[in-house]
């Protein structure tokens, strides 16, 4: 059964990623394939260089990496600073009022329709309020608290590649991510997308620690009970930032089920009980008012309704039709209403063209979505503007030449997808399972931020495999010119 598991979840993930690759076909094709070989070329150049390095070397390296990337990530944020808007600026606001008043006051009505916003707005509160003792103001306490958990995120995500594969590949996985300028231009937006970075990452950090057997015996469970709240905490983040910790435990049990299992449950039920502790804290805190949640809260089937229109994404249209409706029994009824309709005017053939669609629309912006966040309200207008905003002079070449990247990272993952190694499987399920879920949901690029280490720790993988596969080619090429100069 297992066997089987492993392979039906593999085929699902190589079919997946195949046809990610497809959406990639249009007019730009050979333009972008250019950019994928010299951006793959110059991969191969690194990772060599990287496999020759010391371990103490790349210790070192790694944290030099680490401070680089805070370096830039704080010089892009100053410069591409924003005005809070949109989600991020209700969230924001949020903050303010929680550390000025001690509960939601202007911005409670907003929760309502946007519940999902308040866990982070209320976490946040704390440290904005820790942060303005030493005069460091919420903008930029924003931008700092960010900053720390994008680069935790990758860190995390590079110590699990330490101690899986080498620290040669831990070291140029950190390459990537210095040289991922998508990831760095999320510096001045401190929203969901990235705050929830570090707990998509904890998730397989951990148990990474628990197959490899790094924690004492003495505090697996104490461990195990800790993440458990972790990941709680991230999920109400982000609920797509549980999706590697669920991966990778399936792969645990899969893989070591009798050695793991008993970590996993304790976690589970840590889990749960955080969501009880959690629950009656909201209750009785007094930071929001919760009498009008029944009737504003927007619910699943607005944002699967959302998702069959169009490119998938965000739709205005669609959002006040569903606020238009007084109860949230009146708003689902009608949602689901509307989303029988929407597949019976699609029929079959029309709903997979859409879905093709929504694909495309989704997993081929290398961008990621953040050139149009930084275009909202920017802060300052200088050459950085001109790359990164959307409305900038020279942002359809950095447009063009990341989706040249990203159809590498697409490439990328499906050959990883190959890999019978357990980490590689489980990051693939990963992948697998956030395709499925935006196939469904509300979409846009800018979902994907978090999972951005992963897909570049598969990318990863992925370059060693072609290097051994140059070496072996390269060897054969040798060992046959020995032999036909020995028969000469």
């Amino acid at each position: 059964m297992g066997v089987f598991f492993k392979k039906a979840a593999q085929g699902m993930a190589i079919t997946a990623f195949v046809v990610i690759l497809l959406t990639f076909v249009d007019g730009q094709l050979a333009f972008t394939t250019g950019i994928a070989a010299a951006a793959a070329v110059l991969s191969v150049l690194l990772f060599r260089l990287t496999e020759s390095l010391s371990d103490t070397t790349c210790r070192r390296l790694q944290v030099l990496l680490c401070l680089l990337q805070t370096v830039f990530m704080a010089v892009l944020a100053w410069q591409l600073a924003v005005e809070p808007a949109w989600d991020f600026g209700r969230v924001y606001q949020g903050v303010l009022d929680i550390t000025t008043n001690g509960r939601l006051t202007y911005t409670n009505g907003y929760f309502m329709s946007c519940y999902n916003n308040f866990f982070l707005a209320w976490i946040l509160a704390f440290p904005f309020k820790v942060l303005s003792v030493f005069g460091i103001g919420p903008l930029a306490a924003g931008i700092l608290l960010n900053i720390a958990a994008i680069v935790l995120g990758c860190g995390l995500l590079m110590l699990a590649a330490d101690l899986w594969f080498s620290w040669q590949r831990g070291t140029f996985f950190g390459f990537s991510v210095l040289c991922f300028l998508p990831l760095l231009t999320c510096a001045p937006i401190f929203y969901t997308d990235t705050l929830s970075m570090p707990f998509a990452s904890f998730g397989a950090f951990i148990i990474v620690l628990y197959v490899k057997e790094k924690i004492p015996r003495r505090w697996r469970f104490v461990v195990a009970a800790v993440s458990g709240i972790v990941l709680f905490v991230g999920f109400k983040i982000k609920p797509t930032s549980l999706v590697p910790a669920l991966a990778l435990a399936i792969g645990a049990l899969l893989w070591q089920g009798k050695r793991v299992w008993k970590y996993l449950f304790a976690a589970v039920i840590s889990m749960l009980l955080a969501v009880a502790v959690y629950g009656a804290l909201e209750q009785h805190s007094g930071v929001i008012d919760l009498t009008e949640l029944s009737n504003d809260h927007l619910t699943t089937p607005h944002y699967i309704m959302m998702g069959l229109k169009g490119t998938g994404g965000y739709n205005l249209d669609d959002h006040m039709f569903s606020a238009s409706f007084a109860t949230v029994e009146e708003r689902e009824a009608a949602n689901w209403k509307e989303i029988q309709t929407r597949l019976k005017e699609y029929a079959f053939g029309g709903y997979l063209r859409f879905l093709f669609g929504k694909i495309r629309y989704t997993w081929t912006d290398g961008t990621y979505f953040v050139p149009n966040k930084l275009n909202i309200d920017p802060l300052k207008d200088g050459v950085l503007q001109r790359w990164f905003t959307s409305d900038g002079d020279l942002y359809y070449i950095y447009r063009f030449v990341m989706k040249g990247v990203q159809l590498l990272l697409a490439f990328g993952m499906l050959a990883a997808a190959f890999s019978k190694d357990q980490l590689n499987w489980s990051l693939c399920v990963a992948v697998l399972g956030i395709f499925l879920f935006l196939l469904v949901w509300e979409t846009r690029s800018r979902y994907l931020i978090n999972m951005i280490p992963v897909f570049l720790l598969l990318y990863t993988s992925a370059i060693e495999r072609i290097y051994r596969y140059i070496g072996k080619f390269r060897s054969g090429r040798k060992l046959q010119k020995e032999r036909s100069h020995a028969c000469k």
